[in-house]
């Protein structure tokens, strides 16, 4: 039997309004004598309760009489609580109940009162005797063995051993085959039943208990998941937006580098405070050329003074005072704090002083930084420049023009292209460190380039082509960290090339066309794995073609014409597969053209003549569809022209003259109706120039070079009204025609007389202007002064 609470304030199955009778009247049914089972004629008898007659209480069905219920074996713990309905709120007397006669609390023997013992106060008593018990306020229940259940001293039912069950609306019925579990306080908190249905019902509904805690589970850790992730994706938000403002303000971090980018414009009305700020001198007096009368002047020009003296011979007292403090600091700063030359003498360094120390000069910049301008000034001449605005002037060297500078006055660009400078490239320059650009292209520097020049830490371009600098590369080059473009090309340069310019990791362009350097090209060029244009050509570099060039795919243009190379073109070319511009002619190279190079998609332009190429030219030359120059002329290539020449229909100028191709003119050729140049003449072609080439005479095609056809059947027969603009006498067959040689025409072969009365006649005879620019040798033309549109094939 389960434990009972004396608390059946939540048992669904007991009033809330019924208290407990203790009166034994008329109208308790339990207390008849003759109807109530459970009364006897003495309430004190200690006898046992005579056998409860079941068939009539309502409480047990008939099928529960075959139900043996015994009673419990140990005393069931009732515990003291106020909501207990079966406890009166004032104590129970002797009079009201005939239990208590005497004092709970009184020792005396109950037994001697013939009375049931009651308990003392706060315990709970058992009867054996009684088949009952006594709760702590000393009421008796009395347990009935042949009822499932337990009853009051008055007969009226406690609550139901066996259970209730649930009939899913709310309501409870008994049921005798079903078990009930309760807690300590009397409540129900497990119902089922007791057969197989029952059963099952149970395990479902546990099963689906948990189910549903499974999924609850899962609910939770799905829930925490998203929360992680929330958590996880604002801390990678956070994070991206700290490494963007680090980013962003990284320059902060760095002494004054912020100022020093491009980015931040020149503010003429921030203010600079520098050494010998504010103080006045008398001011040089401009300078006027030819003009040597001083008498007038208080302070004349140095370059007035030197152009008639060859020496300073005037300058006022408190001049020379701050120029011998401003002297000593600049030997400190530049010098090692040594200045060898007396203090009339014409030497830029020393005019460089004077203008320093003349004036206000100083009070609108940087002491040394204008220092260094005012070197270049003098050593390049600068009284010859068709532009000088500004220059030695009282002003900022931010707004001399050539002069780029930021936010915090520091020169970050030096420009003055084409600008009549003469001289040679002044070292103090280096001391801008903040220099990013050099371009001083297009005019007459002399002189070696200064190691200082091209170890600049922060110097990205350095472009000095065009002039006439002497001398090699200096070896200093291998310590310019951020160098991205290097164009000397035009210049006196010679020598061989240092192995240092393969540590210039950065370089992007290397411009050493037109120049004089001789042997090997350095394998190192294979680090500079960031180049996209390498220009070499005109020089006198001899060896083979390095196979390291392999290594520097992201290439884009390659110039090499002109020099004195040998040997085939190397496989690893394929490598580079973002080449667009691929020129080695008049080079010396040979062998035949490798398959591999039909991988250069991007290929633009394809300069391969004046060498020494054999062989068959390969049928995947149409695969370089984007092609818009072939130059194949002045070769050994041998063989008939593949048909596949026609799938570049991109092609403005195809070069085939000068070599032994045999055979007719593949009729596929007019499908390149882009062409403006063609060539076939010096060759050994013949036949009758297909129609579908004629036809591209009406299109672009302006020049349509042929061998003369001969007497003998030599020659491409092409009507030169209509279709080729003139053809030429080749050398292959000129040993059949006797007297005729290249470039001469026969009149009986063209069936005129010999005056050449027809208009085709003087084409045939005559080469028109501009044929053969194509195809010139390299010395007849000159360097052009910009490397960015070198002639083809040119040279110095």
């Amino acid at each position: 039997m389960s434990s009972y609470d004396e608390s059946l304030s939540n048992d669904p199955f007991v009033g809330e309004s019924s208290p407990v009778v203790e009166d034994a009247s008329n109208n308790n049914p339990f207390l008849d004598t003759v109807d109530n089972p459970f009364a006897t004629s003495d309430t004190n008898s200690s006898a046992p309760p005579a056998t409860v007659d079941l068939s009539n209480n309502p409480f047990v069905e008939d099928d529960l009489l075959a139900d043996d219920v015994s009673p419990p074996q140990q005393p069931l713990e009732v515990n003291n609580n106020n909501n207990n309905p079966f406890v009166d709120e004032t104590p129970a007397t002797s009079e009201e109940d005939p239990f208590f006669e005497i004092d709970p609390n009184s020792s005396t023997d109950p037994a001697a009162n013939d009375v049931p013992p009651g308990p003392k106060e706060g315990e709970e008593y058992y009867d054996n005797e009684q088949q009952g018990y006594y709760d702590e306020n000393g009421d008796y229940y009395e347990y009935d063995e042949n009822a499932p259940g337990y009853y009051d001293e008055n007969g009226d039912f406690i609550y139901y051993d066996q259970g209730y069950y649930d009939d899913g609306y709310g309501g409870y019925h008994d049921d005798p085959h079903a078990q009930v579990t309760y807690d300590e306080h009397g409540n129900p908190i497990g119902i089922y039943r007791d057969d197989k249905k029952g059963r099952r019902r149970a395990r479902k509904k546990e099963k689906e208990k948990r189910s549903i805690d499974r999924e609850r589970r899962r609910a939770r850790r799905r829930q925490w998941c998203r929360r992680c992730l929330l958590i996880l994706l604002c801390l990678l938000c956070c994070l991206g937006i700290l490494l963007l403002l680090l980013w962003l303000l990284r320059d902060l971090f760095k002494e004054d580098e912020i100022w020093r980018s491009d980015d931040v414009a020149f503010d003429d009305d921030l203010g600079v405070v520098g050494p010998y700020f504010g103080i006045q001198t008398t001011p040089m007096d401009p300078y006027t050329p030819e003009d040597c009368y001083f008498d007038d002047n208080t302070f004349p020009h140095t370059l007035n003074q030197c152009e008639c003296n060859d020496r300073i011979e005037k300058v006022p007292e408190d001049v020379m005072a701050l120029y011998e403090q401003i002297r000593e600091d600049v030997a400190n700063e530049f010098y090692n704090g040594t200045l060898r030359f007396p203090v009339d003498s014409c030497d830029a360094k020393n005019q460089a002083l004077i203008w320093l120390s003349s004036g206000s000069t100083r009070d609108s910049g940087d002491l040394f930084t204008r220092y260094a301008l005012a070197m270049s000034y003098y050593t390049m001449n600068g009284t010859k420049w068709d532009l000088k605005d500004l220059w030695l002037s009282d002003d900022s060297e931010c707004l001399w023009i050539g002069l780029a500078c930021s936010g915090r006055f520091e020169i970050n660009n030096f420009a003055l292209d084409t600008n009549n400078i003469h001289g040679t490239f002044p070292t103090e320059i280096a001391y801008m460190s903040t220099l990013r650009t050099i371009s001083i292209t297009r005019n007459h520097i002399a002189g070696t380039l200064p190691p200082e020049i091209v170890s600049m830490p922060m110097l990205e371009n350095l472009m000095l082509y065009a002039n006439e600098l002497t001398g090699s590369i200096p070896s200093e080059i291998g310590k310019a960290s951020s160098l991205k473009i290097l164009r000397l090309n035009t210049n006196f340069l010679f020598g061989t090339l240092v192995t240092e310019i393969g540590q210039v990791s950065t370089l992007q362009e290397v411009g050493l066309g037109f120049n004089d350097f001789i042997r090997h090209i350095p394998t190192e060029f294979g680090n500079l794995t960031n180049l996209k244009t390498i220009d070499l050509e005109s020089n006198r570099f001899s060896g083979t073609f390095p196979t390291e060039f392999g290594k520097l795919t992201k290439l884009e243009h390659l110039r090499w014409t002109t020099n004195l190379m040998k040997g085939p073109l190397p496989t690893e070319l394929a490598h580079l597969t973002h080449l667009k511009e691929f020129r080695v002619a008049n080079t010396g190279l040979g062998g035949q053209i490798p398959t591999e190079l039909a991988k250069l998609k991007k290929l633009d332009r394809l300069e391969l003549g004046k060498n020494n190429f054999s062989g068959v030219l390969m049928t995947h030359i149409g695969l370089l569809k984007n092609l818009t120059f072939l130059g194949l002329d002045d070769n050994k290539f041998t063989g008939e022209l593949p048909s596949e020449l026609g799938e570049l229909t991109k092609l403005t100028r195809l070069l085939l003259s000068g070599n032994e191709f045999r055979g007719d003119i593949p009729s596929e050729l007019g499908n390149m109706v882009m062409l403006e140049n063609l060539s076939f003449d010096d060759t050994f072609l013949g036949g009758t120039m297909p129609d579908e080439v004629c036809s591209l005479r009406a299109g672009k095609l302006g020049l349509l070079v042929v061998d003369c056809l001969s007497a003998n059947g030599v020659g491409v027969d092409c009507d030169l009204e209509h279709c080729c603009t003139f053809c030429r006498r080749s050398e292959a067959n000129s040993d059949r025609i006797p007297g005729a040689g290249k470039n001469e025409t026969a009149n009986e072969d063209a069936g005129q007389p010999a005056g050449g009365d027809s208009p085709g006649d003087s084409e045939a005879t005559e080469e028109p202007e501009g044929v053969g620019d194509e195809t010139a040798a390299p010395n007849e033309t000159s360097p052009p002064d910009d490397p960015a549109t070198p002639a083809p094939g040119g040279g110095r």
